[in-house]
């Protein structure tokens, strides 16, 4: 079933770009609006779970197998994360299983914690990872401009 937590909060971080880009609103200060916004929004914060979660389809999703051959994922640093089931043996299992997880929203969120799903179509393969919201944050952030780096030197060299 769908989280619609975290898709309405994503929305919600959506519709900030389009108030923010209202002629009405050029002469308001960062904080009016936001705090205008946070109360016509039941108070949720602009970078939130359906962010992170926009974020980790674009960064580990949209990308095609073929877009990162040119990634060296061993210059990856995996966030301090809880293995609950199944085994990561390197970074690039964990990015593959991160992807399969994201992909097909295997994913919940428990009070700080962001728990991580991967399972193969017969179910013999379980892989269960819990993480503080926070350091996944953290870790897309860096896995973000670790890859960007690497895909733009790659296409300097061509």
């Amino acid at each position: 079933m769908a989280d619609w937590n975290t898709i309405i909060q994503g929305n919600i971080s959506l519709l900030w770009i389009q108030e923010c880009m209202k002629v009405e609103n050029q002469e308001k200060t960062v904080k009016e609006l936001i705090n205008e916004y946070r109360s016509k929004n039941e108070n949720v914060g602009l970078l939130n779970i359906g962010t992170l979660m926009m974020a980790s389809y674009l960064f580990f999703v949209c990308p095609r197998e073929q877009d990162k051959t040119s990634i060296d994922f061993s210059q990856i640093d995996l966030p301090v994360f809880t293995q609950i089931s199944g085994t990561t043996k390197n970074v690039n299992v964990f990015v593959r299983r991160l992807r399969n997880s994201i992909a097909h929203a295997n994913f919940e969120f428990c009070e700080e914690n962001i728990i991580l799903l991967d399972n193969n179509a017969n179910g013999s393969d379980e892989w269960k990872v819990s993480l503080v919201v926070a350091d996944f944050g953290n870790f897309l952030n860096d896995f973000m401009f670790i890859t960007k780096n690497q895909y733009y030197r790659s296409k300097k060299r061509k």
